[in-house]
C-alpha cells in the first residue's frame, strides 16, 4: 500500500592526499595551512524508513555508522594513524512524527516531534579533548495551523528542547596563544513563524 519505504545505502571511499585545515605557527604568527595529510578510508552505511501508519499520521527515522581511519600519512601531517576525523561521530541517528487532523472547515492542525542522536565526535583536527563533544541527543517540536484555502499557515515551535550545551566548532591554539575556544550551538528556543502565499 505504500505506506513503508525503506532506504539501505552502504559505501567504502578510499582517499589519497586528503586535505585537512590545520593551524601552524609561522613568523610569529598562526597560520591556518591546508595540508595533504595522506590516504584515509572511509566506509559505513545509512538507513532510511519513512512509514505512513495511517492517514495524516507519519514516522520517519535514520541510522547512520561511519567508520573513518587514515591509513598512511606524509611526513609532515599534524595528525597520527590514531587521530580521528574532524566533525565525524561513529553513530548518528535520528526519529521524527507528525499527525495531521482536520480542525472543522477552517484548516488543518499537524503536531509533530523530532530526535536526533549524535556520538562522540573531535571539533579539531588535533582532537583536543576539551574541545570534543560527547554523545548529544537533540529534540524539538512544533504545532501548525493551516487554512483550508492553504493560503496562509502559523507554526509554533521549540528547538534544542532539552537545553543541550554542545560544542559545534572548536579553536586549537594552545602551543600557541595559550588558549583553546569552543562555539557553542543556541541553547534552547521557542519561536512563531507565519507563512502566507501571495
Amino acid at each position: 500500500g505504500r505506506r513503508l519505504v525503506a532506504n539501505l545505502a552502504a559505501f567504502h571511499n578510499r582517499y589519497k592526499d586528503i586535505q585537512l585545515t590545520s593551524l601552524r605557527p609561522a613568523a610569529g604568527i598562526l597560520a591556518v595551512v591546508t595540508e595533504n595529510a595522506g590516504k584515509a578510508d572511509v566506509s559505513g552505511f545509512e538507513l532510511e524508513l519513512v512509514a505512513q501508519p495511517a492517514d495524516g499520521f507519519l514516522l520517519r527515522g535514520g541510522l547512520g555508522y561511519i567508520d573513518a581511519e587514515y591509513t598512511s600519512l606524509n611526513p609532515l601531517a599534524t595528525v597520527t594513524l590514531d587521530t580521528s576525523f574532524v566533525k565525524t561521530p561513529e553513530w548518528s541517528a535520528n526519529a521524527a512524527a507528525q499527525y495531521s487532523f482536520a480542525a472543522g472547515a477552517a484548516g488543518t492542525l499537524t503536531i509533530g516531534a523530532d530526535l536526533s542522536y549524535r556520538s562522540k565526535y573531535y571539533n579539531d583536527t588535533t582532537n583536543l579533548e576539551i574541545l570534543a563533544q560527547g554523545d548529544v541527543t537533540i529534540a524539538g517540536a512544533f504545532l501548525r495551523f493551516q487554512s483550508a484555502s492553504e493560503r496562509w499557515e502559523v507554526t509554533a515551535f521549540g528547538t534544542n528542547l532539552g537545553d543541550e550545551r554542545y560544542i559545534v566548532n572548536g579553536f586549537n591554539g594552545l602551543t600557541s596563544f595559550g588558549a583553546a575556544s569552543a562555539t557553542f550551538a543556541p541553547p534552547r528556543e521557542w519561536g512563531l513563524t507565519v507563512r502566507v502565499k501571495l
